[in-house]
C-alpha cells in the first residue's frame, strides 16, 4: 500500500501492517505518524458528491487544535 502525504505540510504518513488494508479503503488502516480519512462532500458544497482520501499528520493536526481551527472531542 502506498504512503500518502500530509495536506498541511506534505510530511509522509506510512502504513501499518499493510497486508491486512484493503486497498480500496486506505481509510480504515493503521498509519504512523497520522491519519488517513475519507472525505466525502455534502450537499451544499461546490464539491457535491465527490469523495477524496485525505492525509494528516498528527503534528499539524495538534497545532491546528491548539490555534482552535479544528476541535477535539
Amino acid at each position: 500500500m502506498k504512503s500518502y502525504k500530509c495536506i498541511c505540510c506534505g510530511f509522509e504518513i506510512k502504513p501499518v501492517l499493510h497486508q491486512y488494508t484493503d486497498m480500496l479503503k486506505p481509510w480504515q488502516g493503521m498509519w504512523d505518524g497520522g491519519t488517513v480519512e475519507l472525505l466525502d462532500m455534502p450537499f451544499g458544497s461546490t464539491l457535491d458528491g465527490d469523495k477524496y482520501v485525505i492525509g494528516l499528520c498528527d503534528k499539524c493536526i495538534e497545532e491546528k487544535v491548539k490555534l482552535e481551527i479544528i476541535e477535539k472531542i
